[in-house]
């Protein structure tokens, strides 16, 4: 098929899936609005009715509380009973029976010549004051008020004395949007109604402004009762979104074709044959062929394109050349200056020895001991040089699975040989695997070996520990976070040692060698080296933060660095912070392994650890 056709198949198609995709998602749109707000105006009946409900269970307990009181039964006394209560609720009228019925008092808005009428009269055969006289508070049925379209309500509960019942405590309230239907007001609007029914009769009704017949509704009953609540809402504001929301697709659906048929002819007449070509070179770069040119044409943008390759491929070919020579450079002065540094220094240090013996002197048995020291201290810095060479070489193979609790157990038997006078605890699983450069153990030896031989305390303690923590409790907001150092500006740092806990100011990669993240939440290793011993200076930190020393600000040594590189090329991080032993806390964490990092059932358990 030619390339024409073919794009105009795929123009078409996707024309139909775009078509399709729109039109699916505005009714799924469409469905999902309405059901939304079918569910709003549910939800909006049955909290209503939920209040009423509640409101209805405060006024039958409020009648029950003063039918309770003590002074109800003295029927002698009962403006007592009936005026504090009517003052200190929205009850308008109340009455105290005798237990046969008759109304012994009617107080509250009513006119005398009523009251006097009611006075002495029985009213037993009305069903809210049977309820009351057999014991149970009692909730009417909605009254009408004659020649009006209001309705009360009346509450009855009994009197006892003695566990007998010697009267009835009668409350009548009118049913509004002021007492029982509080709840109904705030939610009228210009597009919602809300109503509450009884029997078929209207006990509080609203005049609708829109039409109802094509408005979403819903009913829930009061539970206590059988009334019920009805909620109306106008659908012309959501059928008027529906439509703005279906020509606004619309409109993006013509757009977006007329932009990927416009892109497909610019591509078919200009791009397709460039890019071929563009690619092709490189890939020559890839596999290292930096002589490979191109030359392209068609538009002044793909000659520039091909000229500025062909300087970049240049330029890259210069760089290489150049890198190359400078680590033949470095690898030749490096091992020179190491065996070197080595042998001479096992001469000036053999000598220094030796003076004490030869010159009975306290200042020269003094500068002889100096000497040693500083000696020994520059064949340790050789020694670290050659396991930094020795560590970047480990990066080409890549990570493995190293067994940190492995790690651990042999760095601490040999720190304890080499500093007896420190107290060193540990804290470890029995296994804790974790990806890392199979060299990692030098980065372990390194702090370890730095928070003995800094502590100055009288009694110096060390606690490593080995502890799995999720990916969200490593970095926290406090933590600073140096993505990486320059291979080829930074230069040593400290043999400080330590690291942090949450919280602490962090040195290290959360990108690893390959530009990957650990994701948030995944399981991390991590392996915390604590001491007692003074904190490690800001300046040897700051170094690694900006990934290069200056005149003013450099460190000390080559350790920290060597803790750096291990555990940012392990895609770790390397954090500070201050330990609760009064020191440092020097944290390494890495990631634990997948189930796709773990080796074949046939292979061996674990990875050997280079040291």
């Amino acid at each position: 098929m030619k390339l024409r056709t073919t794009l105009a198949v795929v123009l078409l198609v996707i024309t139909v899936v775009i078509g399709g995709v729109v039109y699916g998602s505005f009714e799924f749109t469409k469905q999902n609005a309405i059901e939304r707000g079918q569910q709003n105006v549910d939800e909006t009946a049955v909290t209503v009715a939920d209040q009423i409900n509640t409101d209805l269970a405060e006024r039958r307990d409020r009648v029950g509380f003063v039918a309770s009181q003590p002074t109800a039964s003295d029927f002698n006394r009962t403006a007592r009973t009936i005026d504090p209560f009517l003052q200190n609720s929205r009850f308008y009228a109340a009455q105290l029976l005798w237990a046969n019925g008759t109304v012994a008092d009617f107080r509250g808005d009513v006119n005398d010549s009523v009251r006097e009428n009611t006075i002495g009269t029985n009213i037993s055969d009305e069903p809210y004051i049977q309820g009351a006289i057999e014991g149970q508070t009692t909730i009417s049925e909605p009254i009408g008020v004659e020649g009006t379209d209001e309705h009360i309500l009346v509450v009855s509960a009994p009197i006892f004395e003695n566990d007998t019942v010697v009267g009835v405590f009668s409350a009548a309230i009118k049913l509004n949007r002021f007492t029982v239907f509080r709840a109904t007001e705030p939610l009228e609007t210009s597009v919602q109604t809300v109503s509450v029914g009884a029997g078929g009769e209207q006990l509080s009704a609203s005049t609708a402004q829109f039409d109802t017949s094509t408005a979403l509704s819903a009913v829930a009953p009061v539970e206590s009762t059988d009334w019920t609540v009805t909620v109306q809402r106008d659908r012309a504001s959501l059928e008027s979104e529906l439509q703005f929301m279906a020509i606004v697709q619309i409109a993006s659906l013509w757009l977006v074709l007329m932009s990927i048929i416009g892109l497909a002819v610019w591509e078919y007449r200009v791009n397709l044959s460039q890019t071929d070509r563009l690619l092709s070179g490189f890939q020559a770069v890839r596999k290292g062929l930096y002589e490979h040119r191109l030359a392209l044409a068609a538009t002044d943008e793909w000659e520039r394109i091909s000229t500025g390759f062909n300087e970049l491929t240049a330029g890259i070919k210069r760089r290489e050349d150049a890198i190359k020579e400078r680590e033949q450079r470095l690898e030749v002065l490096n091992r020179v200056l190491r065996h070197n540094l080595r042998n001479d220094m096992a001469v000036i240090i053999n000598y220094a020895d030796m003076l004490p013996e030869l010159v009975d002197d306290p200042d020269v048995e003094m500068a002889a001991d100096k000497i040693t020291s500083m000696g020994r201290g520059l064949t340790k810095l050789g020694t670290k040089a050659g396991k930094i060479e020795q560590a970047f070489q480990s990066v080409e193979d890549g990570l493995t699975t190293v067994d940190l609790t492995a790690v651990v157990d042999a760095t601490v038997t040999d720190l304890r040989d080499d500093y007896p006078e420190v107290d060193v605890t540990v804290s470890t699983p029995e296994t804790a695997d974790a990806l890392a450069l199979s060299t990692v153990a030098m980065a372990v030896e390194n702090v370890c070996e730095n928070a003995a031989e800094h502590n100055t305390n009288p009694d110096p303690a060390i606690d490593v520990r080995i502890e799995t923590v999720d990916g969200d409790a490593v970095a926290t907001d406090e933590a600073t976070v140096v993505d990486e150092v320059a291979a080829d500006g930074g230069e040593p740092a400290t043999d400080g040692g330590g690291a942090a806990t949450d919280g602490g100011e962090a040195v290290g990669a959360v990108e690893g060698v390959d530009g990957t993240a650990t994701a948030a939440g995944d399981d991390r290793i991590r392996l915390t080296v604590a001491d007692n011993g003074p904190a490690i200076p800001d300046q040897e930190i700051n170094v690694l933060t900006t990934g290069r020393e200056t005149a003013l600000e450099h460190g000390s040594g080559l350790g920290l660095w060597l803790v750096y590189w291990l555990v940012d090329k392990s895609e770790g991080e390397l954090l500070f912070d201050e330990s609760e032993l009064g020191g440092n806390a020097v944290s390494l964490v890495f990631d634990a392994p997948t189930d796709a990092d773990l080796p074949d059932d046939d292979s061996e358990d674990s990875t050997e650890v280079s040291t």
